[in-house]
Order: C-alpha cells, then structure tokens, then sequence
C-alpha cells in the first residue's frame, strides 16, 4: 500500500514538505538533509536516513537510442572479430 502523508508524518532538518514532496531552496549550501518519517498509526515505526542534494546542473548530453544502438553493434563486431 502507498504510504503518503495522510499516512506518514514527515519531517526534515531543511526544506519542507508538501504532501510527501521536499522542496528545497534554490540556494541551499548545505550538502545533506536529514529526513525522518513516522508512522501516524504507530509512532515506534520510523526510519531515519541522509539524502545528499545533487549540487551539479543537469546539463551532460546524453547518449540517443541511435547512438546507443551503433555502439552495441560495433561492440559486438569487436567481439566477434575477437573470437
């Protein structure tokens, strides 16, 4: 079963969340955000852990499905050659 926040309090050390989204400021300088969730039910379940943000741009060209195609055949003719 999904748990969303009806379900689950959420809680962490910056941001905040709506529903079960955190949302961060554009400007955050710290590298890692503590996040702890409860269950609303039984609060002796829960889990903590760190999630580290991402600080690069998403801006690497990434491979086409052509490109990615040609490059298993050509690595598959290397391998054939090699036999």
């Amino acid at each position: 079963m999904p748990l969303d926040s009806t379900h689950i309090i959420f809680w962490a050390s910056d941001g905040k969340f709506y529903g079960n989204s955190l949302w961060i400021e554009k400007d955050f300088k710290n590298e890692k955000v503590y996040i702890k969730v409860v269950l609303k039910e039984n609060p002796l379940i829960s889990k903590e852990f760190t999630m580290y943000i991402k600080k690069k741009p998403d801006d690497e060209k990434l491979k086409t499905s052509e490109e990615l195609l040609k490059e298993m055949e050509n690595k598959s003719k290397k391998n054939k050659r090699k036999n």
